[in-house]
C-alpha cells in the first residue's frame, strides 16, 4: 500500500493507523491493562493514558498501547508497580471522605495500603510523547454502517388506535390521511345514528 495510489484504498489511513498501533505493541507482553478499569476501581477522575505512561517510563519500564483498545495499556511493570502508580495519583488527587471512611471500600483499600515498589512517581509528561502525533484510532465516517432496523413503523404511536375510531390500522402499521379521514368521518356517522 503506497501513498501514490490513495483512491485504491479508500480505508488506506485507517489501515496505516491499525499497522502503526500493531507495530508498536510490546511483543513480549501478551496481555493488557484498561486504564478506565483501573480508574473506576479506585474512583479516580482526570488521569490521562500520558500521565500513566510517563510515570512507567520514568521508574525505567517499557510501555506501549494496544491495538485492539484505544485505552489499553501493555507495560513490562509488574502488577505492584501499576497500582503504585495508581496510589501516587490518588495520593495527588485525594478520593471523597466518603470512599475513605467505608471500611469495605475497593478503593480506600487499596489507596492506604503502602508503596510496594516505588518510592517516588514522577508524573511529569515522558520525551517520548515530543514526537510527532500518528492517528491510531480513526472515527468513522458520518452514516458509517448499516443505518436503522428495518421496522413495521416509524414511529411509537402508529400502532395505537384512537379510542373514538374503530378502524383497525393495516399490518404495515401506517394509514393514509384519506384513509384516517374516511374512518373518522365513519365513526362520527355512526356516533350520530346512535344518538337518534
Amino acid at each position: 500500500m503506497t501513498d501514490s495510489e490513495p483512491e485504491k484504498f479508500g480505508q488506506a489511513r485507517k489501515i496505516k493507523g491499525l499497522l502503526n498501533a500493531a507495530a508498536e505493541e510490546l511483543p513480549e507482553v501478551p496481555l493488557h491493562y484498561t486504564l478506565d478499569g483501573m480508574k473506576n476501581t479506585l474512583h479516580l477522575s482526570s488521569m490521562s493514558m500520558y500521565d500513566v505512561k510517563s510515570a512507567l517510563l520514568h521508574a525505567g519500564h517499557k510501555v506501549s498501547g494496544s491495538h485492539t483498545n484505544p485505552g489499553a495499556l501493555k507495560t513490562t511493570a509488574p502488577n505492584g508497580v501499576l497500582w503504585d502508580v495508581m496510589r501516587a495519583w490518588a495520593k495527588k488527587y485525594p478520593l471523597s471522605e466518603k470512599r475513605m471512611k467505608d471500611p469495605n471500600s475497593v478503593a480506600a483499600k487499596i489507596v492506604t495500603k503502602p508503596s510496594t515498589s516505588l518510592t517516588e512517581v514522577n508524573f511529569e509528561r515522558h520525551a517520548v510523547f515530543d514526537a510527532p502525533k500518528v492517528t491510531r484510532f480513526h472515527q468513522n465516517p458520518p452514516n458509517w454502517g448499516p443505518g436503522t432496523r428495518a421496522g413495521r413503523g416509524q414511529g411509537k404511536d402508529e400502532d395505537k388506535v384512537t379510542q373514538d375510531s374503530s378502524v383497525q390500522v393495516e399490518s404495515s402499521g401506517v394509514m393514509k390521511e384519506e384513509e384516517m379521514e374516511e374512518a373518522k368521518g365513519e365513526e362520527s356517522a355512526k356516533k350520530r345514528k346512535m344518538a337518534e
